[in-house]
């Protein structure tokens, strides 16, 4: 059985290139790797979680601004009737 020359090379390719991933494991640069793109997606989450309890507060708080001026404003028509 023949293996034709496209076949072969993608195997040589194939091959090579579990080899130098396996060397990255080995040598552990690619542990390296894995561990600061965790930490960079770990910030990045813990960044989007405070973002995100932050802004019912602030929601909140926009609320009793609005609130607030409203009365004002039914105080002053109140008055203004009076």
């Amino acid at each position: 059985m023949r293996i034709n020359f496209e076949s072969f090379s993608a195997l040589q390719y194939r091959n090579r290139r579990l080899s130098r991933q396996t060397e990255a494991f080995k040598s552990g640069e690619k542990y390296i790797n894995m561990e600061a793109d965790y930490k960079k997606l770990m910030r990045f989450h813990s960044q989007e979680m405070k973002h995100m309890k932050q802004e019912p507060a602030k929601v909140h708080s926009e609320i009793i601004t609005i609130r607030k001026y409203w009365r004002k404003i039914m105080d002053n028509q109140h008055l203004a009737w009076v």
